[in-house]
């Protein structure tokens, strides 16, 4: 009786909670006190729970509004790390006998007993013909024949430590141990779509309830149910206060004076994922602030006679607020390309001298990537996995259009973008680039090569970050990171489309010369950050994607000169 009264309390705060603000992707809707100290395998029957639990060796039927135990079962194994339920029948593995059980759960007779080809299994779930079951050692998914276990296919793990899998009829969802994340894949191909943080710090079984994601948590002996399909598609969940300096060193070697010299820098604006709260701060006064024609500002100096051995150095500073952000993407939700408005059509799926989107190189990429896909999340993904099979990354020092890209097969971040921003647009998908300064570890951080990757833009969500770069990873998770997230490390400073007359196709900054006879110059770009303590916020506004697309949510390697890869 305590135990439910437990159970119900807990219940009632937390939808009190959520009737308060609105109810998010992640958010705990309800949660449950295990019956027992070692729960793991999760199922739901239409009506009951069902946890199995290793220590007790017993299957228990839960209430899942108040947590009240309304019938128990033996397990048939003596280490029951995965269970569903297919609508008349519970299944269970045993990691210990390496053997699926199917038991009815009226009766608790089991009647079909085989062993499974698969090391250390953990986790099941069923989609109406196959059983998945997760591997804890092979990194692999695998989809099994209910009538024998033999392996139809097998999908990639997200990671490697995958503790539960449920099905919610579209997509298979897993639980990973190590990074305490729940993941939404596409169950054809195992690709990650989505990633939230799991309720507790160790989460295992999980079921579906038609409605809800319930995940069993093993330290915390806790059962959650979460929303997964409401709410706002961006999540903050967490921040950083960065102080943020860029320079600019030109020093004329000479022999020759240096008749003209313009300097152009991005000035940084407050977006969906940063806060300008002071700055920028410039050096020295500038001549003036323009607009380019994709509507990023930018200062401009122009200095005039400078004499060899001068060494100048202009720069700027500016505090900012940057948010860990993830976008929160339904494939299903997104709306078809003749939506996206006209303004936008125009200016970012322009054709232009390094994209080249009319080239054969570039259309049979396409083909390659998309197929006759349609629907522009897929479109946008598959370019995106494309991107990352096709290229290896290599710093090699220019900016080559893509067709040469495509052919060679490797790229600087830079050149990663400009190939999937080609692929975008060729397909109808509107695609441009922001770059900025990073912090890559520490937030005390010098930063001489910079950053950039592409925004695209998804009808009914605005634009999404999509990183091909930081995305070249071997895991759907290390992939899916890539897509649609950004870290609280990059400061931008740069929205373009393509190539604008006052940066030409860098970012941050760029600086044109003249000179009569014979002179050297030697030029770097320079980024410093470092973190700030207490600042206050002076309430400056975000701008970003509009706030009926992408609602606002707070949650819980090389040196060169005049080259930003």
């Amino acid at each position: 009786m305590k135990q439910m009264y437990q159970a119900t309390a807990a219940g009632l705060l937390l939808l009190l909670c959520s009737a308060a603000g609105a109810l998010q992707p992640g958010d705990v809707v309800t949660e449950i006190d295990a019956p027992g100290c070692c729960p793991m395998g999760a199922a739901f029957d239409g009506a009951g729970l069902w946890v199995a639990d290793r220590r007790a060796n017993t299957i228990f039927r839960l209430n899942p509004k108040t947590g009240e135990v309304l019938a128990e079962l033996p397990t048939p194994g003596i280490r029951p790390t995965g269970m569903t339920f297919d609508g008349r029948h519970l299944w269970i593995v045993d990691r210990d006998n390496l053997e699926v059980f199917r038991l009815n759960p009226k009766t608790g007779i089991v009647d079909k007993v085989f062993k499974v080809p698969v090391k250390a299994p953990r986790g099941m779930a069923w989609d109406g013909e196959c059983l998945y079951l997760a591997s804890a050692k092979e990194d692999t998914i695998f989809c099994l024949d209910p009538d024998d276990g033999t392996v139809m296919r097998k999908i990639p793990a997200p990671d490697n430590a995958t503790t539960g899998l449920a099905f919610d009829g579209k997509y298979l969802w897993a639980a990973d141990r190590n990074h305490d994340e729940l993941y939404m894949l596409d169950p054809s191909e195992g690709r990650v779509i989505g990633i939230l943080n799991s309720p507790g710090p160790h989460p295992f079984g999980l079921a579906w309830d038609g409605k809800l994601l319930w995940n069993v948590d093993y330290q915390n002996r806790k059962l959650y149910a979460i929303n997964v399909s409401r709410g706002d598609p961006m999540i903050r969940m967490g921040e950083k206060k960065l102080r943020v300096e860029y320079t600019i060193h030109f020093k004329n070697e000479g022999p020759d004076p240096v008749l003209t010299a313009d300097f152009h820098l991005a000035v940084p604006e407050s977006r969906y994922h940063q806060r300008i709260l002071a700055g920028p701060r410039f050096s020295l006064e500038p001549k003036n602030i323009t607009e380019n024609q994709w509507g990023q500002k930018v200062a401009h100096f122009s200095i005039r006679d400078i004499p060899p051995g001068k060494h100048l150095e202009l720069g700027m500073s500016v505090d900012a607020t940057l948010y860990q952000t993830r976008f929160w993407i339904l494939p299903e939700k997104v709306r078809p390309l003749g939506t996206i408005k006209k303004e936008i059509r125009k200016k970012y799926l322009a054709n232009n001298s390094k994209y080249r989107i009319n080239n054969p190189v570039v259309r049979e990429a396409l083909r390659k990537a998309i197929g006759s896909e349609t629907n522009p999340y897929w479109i946008a993904r598959k370019i995106y996995q494309y991107v990352l099979r096709k290229l290896d990354y290599r710093l090699s020092g220019g900016w080559d259009p893509v067709p040469l890209l495509l052919e060679r097969g490797t790229g600087s971040c830079s050149e990663y973008t400009f190939v999937l921003i080609a692929l975008c647009r060729a397909a109808g998908v509107p695609a441009r680039y922001v770059g900025g300064i990073v912090t890559r570890g520490d937030d005390a951080f010098v930063d001489n090569v910079f950053h950039r990757w592409a925004e695209i833009y998804l009808p009914g969500y605005g634009w999404i970050p999509v990183d091909p770069d930081r995305g070249d990873e071997k895991t759907p998770r290390g992939q899916a990171l890539g897509f649609g997230n950004l870290d609280a490390t990059m400061l931008v400073t740069t929205v373009s489309g393509g190539e604008s007359q006052h940066l030409g196709w860098k970012y941050n900054g760029n600086v044109d010369w003249t000179f009569k006879g014979r002179t050297r110059v030697y030029v770097e770009h320079i980024g410093e950050l470092s973190p700030i303590m207490d600042q206050e916020d002076n309430g400056s506004t975000i701008v970003g994607p509009p706030s009926s697309e992408v609602p606002v949510l707070k949650k819980k390697k090389k040196k060169g000169l005049q080259k930003q890869p």
